[in-house]
């Protein structure tokens, strides 16, 4: 089976306070991974990527929440 980790930079700065994900647990996990995986760049989605997985009310509320948050 093929395997690929998508990963940037950016993933190490998901640092939620009094929660364990962190960039620091990120880059334990990665250290993991196997040599013969493959490692991708993010890329931003499509919307037509998007509609391929997620529910078009979930779309639309995360649309709405970039304009405002929602919380």
């Amino acid at each position: 089976m093929r395997s690929s980790v998508i990963y940037g930079d950016i993933f190490t700065r998901h640092d939620m306070e009094a929660h364990p994900e962190s960039g620091s647990r990120l880059r334990v996990a990665l250290s993991g991974v196997p040599d013969n995986v493959r490692w991708r760049a993010p890329v931003l989605a499509t919307e037509d990527d998007r509609e391929q997985v997620h529910d078009p009310r979930y779309i639309r509320w995360c649309n709405r929440w970039q304009r405002e948050p929602v919380f």
